[in-house]
């Protein structure tokens, strides 16, 4: 069955899967067996119309996207996928990455004990889910190297940010290190989070947000720095 190949009215296709035995093997393997398991990944062809005579309603569906990354440019490759879930695996430190592109559609980082920053692994990179977006972090809560975070400065610009452990600092007059604003949310269930610097905050809300505790460390310093941060929100 070809890639990509479209079947429709009534249209189908087979799949054939082909097993050989070594003609070394002896009869020790006489009446053995194996299993196998496999996916077959499929979207709607573009051919048919919906219920307004549009026959290109669903030309742009696309497959989930299951990516390892281990580079700037696959990590920005994979989140070039707005239209359909995302769940990326960062297979080890990547650098080069001053700030994720704008996460619109629904991403799954999965970090483990990686961190994604610039030059240096002080300086973490940012991100930002705008609205309709979505971004879960799956991190180890565990203490890093030094001053290594997994990201840096996270924000939730109308969308929604959950966070399932991991390591995040900030610093610098008045920065926040994770951000609800524009009705965005915020869920943590575990994790490091911290500021430094004057006047700076760990979490802040701002009108219409909400940023929901249900877990793991908060901690601010620096003069007239505070934890938490309501700014109108919740």
């Amino acid at each position: 069955l070809a890639p990509n190949q479209n079947y429709h009215d009534g249209q189908y296709g087979w799949y054939m899967l082909e097993y050989g035995m070594y003609t070394s093997a002896g009869n020790e393997y006489q009446d053995g067996s194996f299993a196998l398991d496999f996916t077959v990944k499929a979207t709607q062809a573009p051919v048919e119309e919906d219920g307004f005579g549009d026959s290109t309603y669903d030309e742009n569906a696309g497959y989930p996207v299951n990516a390892t990354v281990s580079d700037a440019d696959s990590l920005e490759d994979a989140l070039q996928n707005p239209g359909v879930p995302v769940d990326i695996t960062a297979s080890e430190d990547i650098s080069g990455v001053r700030k994720l592109p704008a996460i619109t559609g629904n991403v799954t980082m999965n970090l483990g004990s990686s961190s994604i920053y610039d030059i240096t692994d002080v300086a973490a990179t940012a991100a930002t889910v705008t609205g309709g977006g979505s971004l879960t972090i799956n991190a180890n809560t565990g203490a890093m190297t030094g001053l290594r975070y997994n990201l840096g400065r996270l924000t939730a610009d109308g969308g929604t940010l959950t966070i399932n452990g991991g390591k995040y600092g900030e610093s610098g007059y008045q920065r926040a290190q994770v951000n609800a604003i524009n009705g965005g949310s915020v869920i943590i269930n575990d994790g490091s989070i911290n500021s430094s610097g004057a006047e700076g905050h760990a979490l802040i809300a701002t009108a219409d947000s909400t940023i929901t505790i249900n877990g793991g460390s908060v901690g601010s310093s620096g003069a007239g720095s505070a934890a938490l941060y309501a700014d109108g929100g919740t």
